[in-house]
């Protein structure tokens, strides 16, 4: 009897952590910008799990107006989150990946960007003279993606920091792009 007991017992335990695995849902609405840059919502939706509610937070002209700071955080948890800087003549795409530690990262060909298993970065031509700066990098962080999912994770931050990239540098007060 004792046997058949813990065999239902785990039999309900196992249909509770299924049903709940399988009824997972975003309850927030996918937004359609990152703290005011416009992303479409498809190319979002990789870095956004499920979850009840999503906050954006924005940390703007932190470091005397030399930093920039944007997180999408699902129920307290940041899911995504974006760093930009005004830079000096010479900063690369490489410089910006070694400041996230990463020293070997994917650089597509042809590309001014670069991606590994948990962000991406980019370095886009901006010249702002009050700042001192000739270029703007930009650097995506995520939570790192199940294993048999980190090629597709590195496909979807390509896509995501081509266009953000695109979308911030035309919101920048550069006098030169």
């Amino acid at each position: 009897m004792k046997c058949s007991m813990a065999k239902v017992l785990a039999s309900v335990s196992l249909l509770i952590l299924v049903t709940a695995a399988c009824s997972a849902q975003r309850e927030y609405a996918l937004p359609d910008d990152l703290c005011g840059i416009p992303v479409p919502t498809e190319l979002m939706k990789p870095f956004l799990p499920a979850g009840d509610t999503l906050e954006q937070q924005e940390t703007e002209s932190f470091g005397g107006g030399m930093l920039y700071g944007c997180s999408l955080i699902v129920d307290r948890s940041a899911t995504l989150t974006v760093r930009g800087q005004w830079r000096d003549t010479g900063f690369t795409v490489q410089d910006a990946a070694a400041e996230k530690l990463v020293h070997r990262p994917d650089r597509p060909r042809g590309s001014s960007h670069a991606v590994w298993n948990t962000g991406a970065a980019a370095v886009l031509s901006c010249r702002n003279q009050e700042k001192e700066a000739h270029s703007y990098s930009v650097i995506l962080a995520t939570p790192h993606p199940d294993k048999e999912e980190t090629e597709q994770h590195k496909d979807a931050l390509l896509r995501f920091i081509d266009v953000y990239s695109e979308a911030l540098v035309d919101s920048l007060p550069c006098a030169e792009k």
